[in-house]
């Protein structure tokens, strides 16, 4: 997973979110991602069958939500639905289009 918030320097673009809140967050994705980089290692070491490979994807998906600028951001900050009552919408802290696409070139730059 990308660090989705990416504080620089604050994170003033998303609403409620200081920066402590911004680093809490992207160091909980660290921790998140150490999981799974160990679940692969136990999963390969158990089973010599198992083809899986973590993709590190840090220097792929480089802005997160507290980018400046929602164009240039690889994950959204808080997004709201497009119709009333404009809730939250599910693609809030989700990758863009432009996140996707470096998930898609992370992806093709770890294969041989």
């Amino acid at each position: 997973y990308p660090k989705v918030m990416q504080r620089d320097p604050g994170c003033g673009s998303v609403t409620g979110v200081g920066r402590d809140e911004a680093d809490w967050m992207d160091d909980q994705v660290v921790e998140l991602n150490q999981a799974i980089m160990g679940a692969i290692s136990d999963a390969t070491n158990c089973n010599n069958s198992v083809d899986i490979e973590y993709v590190e994807v840090y220097n792929y998906l480089t802005v997160g939500a507290c980018g400046d600028g929602a164009s240039n951001r690889h994950v959204h900050d808080k997004r709201l639905h497009s119709y009333f009552p404009w809730g939250t919408s599910d693609s809030s802290f989700h990758p863009s289009q432009l996140g996707y696409n470096a998930y898609y070139a992370a992806l093709c730059d770890s294969l041989p």
